[in-house]
């Protein structure tokens, strides 16, 4: 899988976006705006940073490596070229049926589409997509 997008940049997102960019390769991670990024990024670095020191990382990878493969975007568009897409916003129904709406725009009939819900039914979101 070449390339991963995590749609929010809130605590579960970034563990996502983390463990996809450390394990399998380039992730874009779809935020409301970038305001925060340097706030996010910064975080990102202190995982990569702690995991390098526990040697942790991959053969051969560094911290740098590992948070060169992460960019943030708030357009949905780079959700076309990517094979694997989850959402990881807060648990309100109708932000997460808005956002699968914007995934199923972008995303094409190959793309692995996922949701990081813990309370809210699957049929009822994937019904929008």
């Amino acid at each position: 899988m070449s390339k991963s997008v995590v749609v929010g940049a809130g605590t579960m997102g970034l563990g996502i976006t983390y463990l996809l960019s450390k394990n399998i390769g380039h992730v874009t991670v779809i935020m409301r705006d970038l305001g925060k990024e340097v706030e996010k990024r910064s975080f990102l670095e202190s995982l990569a940073i702690k995991d390098e020191k526990r040697n942790k990382l991959l053969e051969g990878d560094t911290a740098r490596d590992l948070l060169a493969r992460i960019t943030f975007s708030t357009s949905y568009e780079d959700i076309c070229d990517a094979q694997f897409v989850i959402e990881a916003v807060s648990e309100n129904i109708t932000v997460k049926l808005d956002i699968i709406k914007d995934i199923a725009r972008y995303s094409n009939d190959k793309t692995i589409v996922a949701t990081n819900t813990s309370s809210l039914s699957i049929t009822e979101l994937a019904s929008n997509y």
